[in-house]
């Protein structure tokens, strides 16, 4: 008797190939076989599972029903086992990270030079994003996702909490006229996050109308928002690990009278390599963090 387990993984893979290309030709090429090759794997499933798979019409091929199912199962565990095999081919020396873009910009990469000269051979690949909170992919071992105030459910470790308040450009704070919170009208808000959630929050925790606030130019990253406030276009709302540079260069300083103010949460998300260089950049990681006001601090 005939077992699932008996039929060749290899005639899977081939059959997901020829599903995916729409052409025997094709997928042959992705291969490197011959056409009569994929052929023979195919009629060697089909005649295995006694079902056709696909519909030959002339040089044309499409899925059957049968063939449709088969393909939306195998296809996700052959993914699967590729990316298993190549986490475990993947040089020890090489770490996947997945962080936003201003993140990557603003800190992590500035901050490496630190990582780097204890352990040289590191390798680190990013993969950045203009989204706060994602999923961690299959091939990461880390990944930094940002969630708002009142969001902090979901998977990860707390890393270093979100505290921000109004930065200027001194010129800019100069030219105002701003004496205090009262005249915080005098200059303008730059606008950096989705229904400007950041300023509104902020606003209504100081017991300020929002619709009091003077409002300029909109940005569709914190980075990019840093950089119009350092060329004087109005404050921007932000955290010392995000501005750092900026404050530290004296580009740009702290609204005078006014504390930070926690309005987010930054977590760390964690891949399947939680040893050996992956772990030692993690330990680092939650170092650097903690540097910032992270747990432990």
């Amino acid at each position: 008797m005939l077992r699932p387990s008996d039929t060749s993984l290899n005639a899977i893979r081939v059959f997901t190939v020829v599903a995916r290309r729409g052409s025997l030709a094709k997928a042959a090429i992705e291969l490197g076989v011959t056409p009569s090759a994929v052929s023979h794997q195919i009629r060697k499933l089909e005649d295995r599972i006694e079902t056709p798979l696909f519909r030959r019409t002339g040089n044309t091929i499409e899925l059957t029903e049968a063939g449709r199912m088969l393909n939306e199962e195998s296809s996700a565990a052959i993914t699967l086992i590729d990316n298993a095999v190549a986490s475990l081919m993947r040089d020890a020396n090489e770490i996947s990270v997945q962080v936003s873009t201003t993140l990557a910009v603003t800190w992590l990469i500035p901050a490496l030079e630190r990582f780097k000269s204890r352990y040289p051979q590191a390798r680190i690949s990013f993969e950045t994003n203009n989204r706060a909170d994602f999923r961690l992919g299959q091939m990461a071992d880390v990944g930094i996702v940002y969630r708002r105030i009142g969001y902090y459910e979901g998977p990860g470790i707390y890393l270093v909490p979100d505290n921000c308040r109004p930065l200027v450009a001194p010129a800019l704070l100069k030219k105002s006229g701003y004496q205090g919170p009262e005249d915080i009208s005098r200059i303008p808000a730059l606008k950096s996050t989705e229904d400007n959630w950041d300023w509104r929050h902020w606003a209504a925790a100081r017991g300020i109308d929002a619709n009091d606030l003077t409002y300029a130019d909109r940005f569709d990253l914190d980075d990019a928002a840093l950089r119009g406030a350092v060329a004087g276009l109005g404050m921007v709302m932000s955290p010392t690990i995000v501005a750092g540079r900026e404050l530290e260069s004296g580009n740009l300083i702290p609204l005078p009278g006014i504390e930070p103010m926690e309005l987010g949460r930054y977590f760390l998300l964690v891949g399947p390599r939680r040893h050996g260089l992956a772990g030692r950049f993690i330990s680092w990681l939650r170092e650097e963090a903690r540097a910032h006001g992270g747990p432990g601090a």
